[in-house]
């Protein structure tokens, strides 16, 4: 069985390599070949032991054809799985006549908070559309701006300034658009990994509107995760607090670089997840 899987990866593999998902009656292909492996596998079950004095005239070439078939059957149903899921994907999206428009939302945070110098980022699940007639992907991501004072210079918030936190459940509005990413060579693609983190939309929550908290935590496995998560990050961050590589510690365990960008600027960002 491991031959055949290996062939599954590799029909998934070589769809993603397509400029654009194939038409979908191409799948039927996928039945003449489940077909012969079906008789090929009754041929070489009853073919040769009830009938071996006497095989059907079917049971040879059948059974010629049963490998190349399982190949084929294998490449094919992981080239049309992997298409059904970009399918999927691709169709939870936001309309271009909604973006930069406000938009009021009911969802879950279902991610730690990334903390910047003017506030937060995270992952949200959205699970009702307020506004009348809006159409909001599931999984988008969210920024929060920190209010500012004319004049006044931003400085980092620290861990323990997060307000939003992972499995709460808030009402928001907020301004979504599409991911976009850059055709610069050899550049980071953002389009390409958000889509592969299923994030379909980006935006921001405007702080001078209605938002407040709906529930204080909502009891998901995957909330849950990231609760004990986020509980890690604060533990790690109040004992090594005033400690030099308190950032590096959190960056090392949780992935986080927030930390890291006191002292060593914004481009160790990029070279953080690295380690």
């Amino acid at each position: 069985m491991i031959f055949p899987a290996l062939i599954f990866v590799f029909g998934a593999f070589c769809l993603q390599q397509l400029p654009a998902l194939p038409d979908p009656l191409w799948a039927l292909v996928c039945i003449p070949l489940l077909l012969i492996c079906i008789s090929a596998m009754r041929v070489d079950q009853y073919g040769f032991s009830l009938l071996s004095r006497s095989p059907s005239f079917l049971s040879r070439p059948l059974s010629l054809l049963n490998r190349p078939a399982l190949v084929l059957l294998s490449f094919f149903l992981g080239f049309f799985w992997a298409a059904a899921v970009a399918a999927i994907r691709l169709g939870d999206t936001l309309p271009a006549a909604w973006e930069n428009k406000p938009i009021q939302i009911v969802g879950v945070v279902a991610s730690v908070s990334e903390l910047h110098e003017r506030g937060e980022r995270f992952r949200f699940d959205v699970e009702n559309v307020l506004t009348q007639a809006a159409v909001v992907p599931r999984h988008i991501s969210l920024s929060y701006y920190q209010p500012r004072v004319a004049g006044e210079v931003s400085a980092y918030p620290g861990i323990n300034a997060a307000k939003f936190h992972a499995g709460e459940r808030w009402q928001f509005t907020v301004r979504l658009k599409r991911p976009h990413g850059v055709q610069n060579p050899h550049g980071f693609d953002f389009e390409a990994w958000a889509l592969s983190e299923n994030i379909r939309a980006t935006g921001s929550i405007k702080a001078k509107a209605d938002n407040k908290k709906l529930q204080d935590f909502v009891w998901r496995p995957g909330y849950l995760v990231e609760h004990v998560r986020e509980i890690i990050r604060q533990r790690i961050a109040r004992v090594l607090a005033g400690k030099p590589y308190s950032g590096i510690e959190q960056a090392l365990v949780m992935g986080d670089v927030a930390g890291l960008m006191p002292m060593t600027g914004s481009c160790s960002c990029v070279r953080a997840p690295a380690i």
